[in-house]
C-alpha cells in the first residue's frame, strides 16, 4: 500500500501504533502524512494527536 499511496499508509500505520503503544513510531507516521499533504478530516485529527503526543496541551496522550 505504501507504494500506492504513501500518505493514507502513514496516516493508517500511525493509528495502528496508537494501538501498539509505540509514541515515537505514532509520532514519525503522522508527521511524514502531514508533510505529504493529508488531507481533512483526518488531517486535523491527526495534528490534535500530535499536539496530545509531543505535550503542548500538558493532559498526555489519550489517544
Amino acid at each position: 500500500m505504501k507504494a500506492f499511496n504513501p500518505v493514507a499508509a502513514d496516516y493508517w500505520l500511525g493509528i495502528a501504533l496508537v494501538g501498539l503503544g509505540d509514541k515515537l513510531g505514532v509520532i514519525q507516521a503522522y508527521q511524514s502524512a502531514l508533510i505529504q499533504q493529508l488531507l481533512y478530516p483526518a488531517r486535523g485529527e491527526v495534528e490534535k494527536n500530535l499536539q496530545r503526543l509531543k505535550g503542548k496541551k500538558g493532559n498526555g496522550y489519550r489517544g
